[in-house]
């Protein structure tokens, strides 16, 4: 047992291929604060006011802020862990590689900002992983490539005063320009980069956003549709994918 604050204790137990010590303790604590962040307030809020109390509770004191939150290698190692004992507490079936793709590659994101998104949104989040745990298992069954490599290939960096031609396949492209995105439609050719100027916003992050439409435009793609052997197998998880998209508060 570990004393943590004022007369709570947690059970501290030893996780495979944890990377910090101490982990699931620190994971009961931000499981608190987000079931008692009082919800009637608005986003920014409610992500301030969690932030500060993991500065306040955190198991690793002052190197929550100090330290971990300042060095992106070590927060990658905190937030590793972190989304490892989410995915097992709710038994997700996806990797906790696609997992950390998918939510670090807004890289315009600092550290903070996506520490906020995790201990305020886990309910939409674990939503959002079972929308793409569908995914998986429909690419699957029509034997196309796995997820991960599709979401690894929708966004390209651009750096700056390049004057590059992209091309699409059949999936929608972000190009992050300049410190800004930009989405470019699936089965299209841009001449050159710096034609892009209408940025792709949205209120959620953008890159989970962009990765959202992939999933739906591969979902509903001749290509995945021709090799299909179980019709109504693949109707059911196409249903639960809509379903849980429209079930999602942030996202489109």
């Amino acid at each position: 047992m570990n004393h943590l604050y004022g007369n709570e204790y947690i059970d501290i137990s030893i996780v495979l291929d944890a990377h910090l010590p101490c982990s699931p303790a620190e994971f009961e604590i931000t499981h608190r604060v987000h079931d008692n962040l009082p919800r009637e307030q608005d986003q920014i809020t409610l992500e301030n006011l969690a932030y500060e109390q993991m500065r306040e509770k955190s198991v690793y004191s002052n190197y929550f802020h100090e330290l971990i939150m300042k060095d992106e290698y070590l927060f990658q190692q905190y937030y590793h862990d972190q989304v490892l004992l989410f995915l097992e507490e709710y038994k997700v079936q996806l990797s906790v590689e696609f997992v950390l793709d998918l939510l670090n590659n807004n890289s315009v994101k600092s550290t903070i900002e996506r520490i906020k998104y995790y201990l305020v949104n886990q309910s939409e989040l674990l939503e959002l992983l079972r929308i793409f745990e569908q995914g998986v298992y429909a690419l699957s069954r029509a034997r196309q490539g796995t997820l991960l490599t599709i979401i690894n290939s929708g966004i390209k960096r651009v750096e700056d005063g390049s004057c590059l031609t992209l091309k699409t396949d059949n999936l929608y492209l972000l190009v992050l320009k300049e410190g800004s995105f930009y989405q470019i439609l699936p089965n299209t050719i841009v001449k050159n980069v710096n034609e892009l100027t209408e940025k792709f916003e949205c209120t959620c992050d953008t890159f989970i956003e962009n990765s959202l439409m992939n999933l739906v435009q591969l979902t509903v793609s001749s290509e995945l549709l021709e090799t299909i052997e179980n019709i109504p197998n693949i109707l059911i998880i196409f249903n639960r994918i809509s379903q849980g998209i429209l079930n999602l508060e942030q996202y489109t």
